[in-house]
């Protein structure tokens, strides 16, 4: 691996929990890390940053929503998702040539 800043990397990483960083933020830097290595980058791109920010963002949200409105929620979009997914499978029969 070549000598990357990893400053630019953990400022990204702000918008998760410190706990979470604790336990979790030197691995995410290594995985990090070895992908810009890999790509040949020096700096997060906008898209990463964005990533980084909406599912930091999603780890806030998870820890402070209790255990059961998540699976509420989560049943309630799954059950969403298939009555979609349902409605679409009988309509496109319907359409005209």
């Amino acid at each position: 691996m070549s000598a990357i800043d990893d400053t630019p990397w953990r400022r990204a990483l702000r918008s998760y929990p410190r706990s979470w960083r604790e336990r979790h933020g030197e691995a995410m830097i290594g995985t990090l890390l070895d992908e810009a290595d890999a790509l040949g980058r020096e700096a997060p791109s906008r898209r990463d940053r964005m990533s980084l920010l909406a599912s930091g963002l999603a780890v806030r949200l998870g820890g402070w929503m209790p255990p059961a409105a998540r699976e509420t929620l989560a049943a309630a979009s799954a059950a969403t998702g298939l009555s979609l997914a349902l409605v679409f499978a009988v309509f496109s029969g319907f359409s005209t040539s």
